[in-house]
């Protein structure tokens, strides 16, 4: 079923409120809008001031928005904070100097991921430290800026092991991948 949750944020706080869920509708634009009247009006009545509403930037979300800013024009329409750093990262990842950088990380990580022997190798040099539960690598995909950020993360932690199997690690590789995370 399709599901739209409604959070509460206040002071960088955010509270979970409800969830509506749509099991027979579509998800038109008037459909959305008003489940969400009737949950602002509600939350209003409660003295909640409301003050902006954010959503992702999907058509039938904008639609929504500029609909709801018709019976509530005191709202600040917010774009996803989620969304501009996505698209921000998208653009930072055509810098050749960063573009670089991702290449020579995934190339790293493609190279102990997709090679048994290395793979395999990355998990018993874990298990000789004793390490309790191995790790592997994180392949990020361009579609969630966070997988980037928890590839490197990944990569990072397990330094130790991976220049004891990639040998062939571009000079100041490490160094790069210090300052661009």
């Amino acid at each position: 079923n399709k599901v739209t949750n409604i959070l509460l944020i206040s002071s960088g706080e955010d509270t979970f409120f409800k969830s509506i869920e749509n099991k027979y509708k579509q998800n038109t634009s008037d459909y959305l809008v008003s489940d969400l009247k009737e949950n602002i009006i509600y939350l209003i009545d409660k003295k909640i001031k409301i003050v902006a509403i954010t959503t992702d930037n999907e058509n039938l979300m904008k639609s929504v928005r500029e609909k709801l800013n018709k019976h509530f024009p005191i709202l600040i329409i917010v774009p996803c904070s989620a969304h501009i750093i996505q698209l921000c990262l998208k653009s930072l990842l055509k810098i050749n100097t960063i573009k670089e950088i991702l290449e020579e990380t995934l190339e790293i990580i493609s190279n102990i991921r997709n090679n048994k022997k290395n793979s395999t190798l990355l998990l018993d040099l874990q298990q000789k430290d004793d390490v309790k539960e191995q790790l592997k690598l994180i392949y990020t995909t361009e579609i969630r800026w966070t997988s980037l950020i928890k590839s490197i993360e990944r990569l990072r932690l397990l330094k130790k092991y991976i220049v004891q199997i990639i040998v062939n690690i571009p000079p100041n590789f490490w160094e790069k991948i210090n300052l661009f995370y």
